[in-house]
């Protein structure tokens, strides 16, 4: 983000389902100059998905294609 790489922690999750079942999370990354968003939606493809997680980062770097002056 900007001229420096930025990381994003989040918990490790371990997922098991039954044989007969194939459940995937689903995550969606969204870029925008320095800004970023992280959708993290835990068995997306199952019939109760839960409720999508939305992390935020800013690289906090003025440093990006446009930069006009307020």
């Amino acid at each position: 983000l900007g001229d420096r790489e930025t990381e994003l922690q989040v918990d490790q999750i371990l997922t098991e389902s039954e044989t007969q079942e194939a459940v995937m999370d689903r995550v969606k990354f969204q870029r925008i100059y320095q800004f970023a968003r992280l959708n993290y939606t835990k068995g997306a493809t199952s019939s109760k998905p839960e409720i999508p997680g939305v992390y935020d980062m800013d690289g906090r770097n003025s440093n990006t294609l446009l930069n006009l002056d307020p």
